[in-house]
């Protein structure tokens, strides 16, 4: 009798581990897609721009044109060097971590608008004061 115990646990155990290991697939796919997308749609442009430059020629009159092209594409290429970190940590990271970052995020745009609130009471109360100040002041 406990062997067929233990044949039920293992087999609901490894059907468990199936569904864990589903879910961990398809998180990790999700991510590794966002990747690439990330290192194809920021490279495009450069690629492109190089394919361009063979067929167009750089003259004295288009070269600062070429040049701030170039840079900026060259820039929009490098935009993968931080977005593939953060979306490793996004991937690595537990749910207490990704709720505790929210809640940083959150919290600071409350204080914005909340310091927003306070100037702009701030400033009506000072834009008051001064047409009670010359109200007073006799002609």
């Amino acid at each position: 009798m406990p062997s067929r115990l233990n044949e039920v646990q293992s087999q609901v155990s490894d059907s468990d581990d199936e569904e864990i290991d589903g879910y961990k697939e398809s998180k990790t796919q999700k991510y590794l897609i966002s990747m690439i997308i990330s290192y194809a749609v920021c490279l495009c442009p450069l690629m492109i721009l190089r394919l361009a430059k063979l067929e167009v020629s750089e003259t004295y009159e288009n070269s600062r044109h070429f040049d701030l092209t170039f840079m900026i594409c060259v820039w929009l290429a490098f935009v993968p060097t931080v977005t593939t970190p953060l979306l490793f940590v996004a991937w690595n990271s537990d749910s207490s971590t990704k709720d505790r970052i929210r809640s940083y995020f959150k919290r600071t745009k409350v204080t914005a608008e909340q310091a927003t609130r306070t100037v702009s009471t701030e400033g009506l109360a000072a834009r008051n004061s001064i047409y009670t100040v010359q109200e007073s002041i006799p002609a």
